[in-house]
């Protein structure tokens, strides 16, 4: 007799846990993409976490000796992702661009928190 109580005692749970039926958690979309209304924009993209801390990275000596022609853009974070689900963060190194002007200031791009996530807001020139 009491190994039939056992058995009840041990089945019962396993029982009730397969009579509720398997729900597949919900997908998560992992990104948000604006598409640009104009020529001249870019596609917005907005990233689920932050980006992890930026890289150490080397700067090389200005090509040419150009050091007053040429401005340091350091590397970033880019996000990525696609409509399957893969997404993820990558490193973009940092690069030499032409500097507008010799008393132009570059103001680098940056990830944003906003209430979709977080968002890259490009670099400029003022």
């Amino acid at each position: 007799m009491k190994r039939v109580i056992g058995f009840t005692v041990v089945a019962l749970p396993l029982l009730a846990a397969g009579c509720g039926g398997y729900a597949p958690p919900p997908q998560q979309q992992s990104y948000v993409v604006v598409p640009p209304q104009a020529p001249d924009e870019h596609n917005i993209v907005y990233a689920p976490n932050a980006p992890p801390p930026p890289q150490a990275e080397m700067i090389p000596p200005a090509p040419n000796g150009q050091v007053d022609a040429l401005y340091w853009v350091p590397g970033n974070w880019k996000w990525y992702g696609t409509a399957d689900g893969n997404s993820g963060w990558t490193w973009t190194a940092g690069h030499y661009v032409q500097r507008p002007s010799r008393t132009a200031s570059y103001q680098p791009g940056h990830w944003q928190q906003s209430s979709n996530g977080y968002l890259w807001v490009d670099g400029y020139w003022q």
